[in-house]
């Protein structure tokens, strides 16, 4: 049976088409102001990708921040289950996933048979998320991954002082103006998303094996700087980091 599985998050709309736990397509697309028809678009692609037409498609499920646009949808999850879903089946022994995605970080326990546990969340701010990042891209004019790049070649990076986007926003277009280095302003900027994940880590008291997923975690500097902080062995999934919602989804349609 194929089965399909809708992500919609607050940046990025993923879908992925999944045939017993083979992924057969997965496809991702900027969230833009006619979402549905971005969702209609990104779908036709998927299905394109697995070379099949919809009638296949037996079931569907929709999580993330936007699922209740999804039209035909079976039914809507919230993406902590899909999530640790996922997790499971790419990796059994993972007990913690830690999701960075645009606007929040979000922690998942999962038990020994891959079930949600429970789920625990940042402060909704998105200067602990991917965001933050985007922000600064625009402001430094460099690219998401340069930023990375940048950033691990700063051994002791200062700190972002505001909690609040907004503010922090306003913090780095004040260290850009004063002349700071590209590398120091970057490494501040991770090295603070990096703190504020270790935070929640320790306040959720997670369970080793944990594994990254999510945007930010592709970036090295973020995931050296929290196996840093953190004094542990992080694991990344061998796939898109940005599949876990949407193909968690799929499987539970199974």
């Amino acid at each position: 049976m194929i089965t399909a599985g809708f992500d919609i998050g607050t940046r990025f709309i993923k879908i992925c088409l999944v045939q017993d736990a083979t992924i057969l397509a997965f496809e991702k697309s900027h969230v833009q102001r006619n979402i549905s028809e971005i969702i209609r678009q990104t779908y036709k692609k998927a299905l394109k990708q697995a070379g099949i037409y919809r009638f296949r498609v037996k079931r569907a499920i929709a999580t993330g921040y936007g699922a209740a646009v999804v039209k035909r949808q079976a039914r809507v999850l919230p993406d902590y289950p899909c999530i640790a879903r996922a997790a499971y089946q790419l990796n059994p022994d993972i007990r913690t996933v830690i999701e960075i995605g645009a606007h929040f970080t979000r922690g998942i326990l999962l038990n020994d048979q891959g079930k949600f546990v429970s789920g625990h969340c940042n402060t909704g701010c998105a200067s602990g998320s991917g965001r933050f990042l985007e922000i600064l891209s625009n402001a430094l004019s460099i690219s998401f991954q340069d930023i990375s790049d940048h950033a691990l070649n700063v051994q002791d990076p200062g700190e972002i002082t505001n909690t609040c986007v907004v503010f922090a926003e306003s913090e780095l277009i004040s260290l850009v103006n004063s002349g700071k280095q590209v590398q120091d302003i970057a490494a501040r900027a991770v090295f603070s998303i990096a703190q504020k994940t270790a935070s929640l880590i320790d306040s959720m008291e997670a369970s080793d094996p944990l594994a990254i997923s999510g945007g930010v975690s592709k970036l090295q500097a973020f995931h050296k700087i929290l196996s840093k902080n953190t004094q542990r062995n992080i694991l990344r999934f061998d796939c898109d980091p940005q599949l876990l919602g949407a193909y968690g989804a799929a499987l539970i349609a199974q």
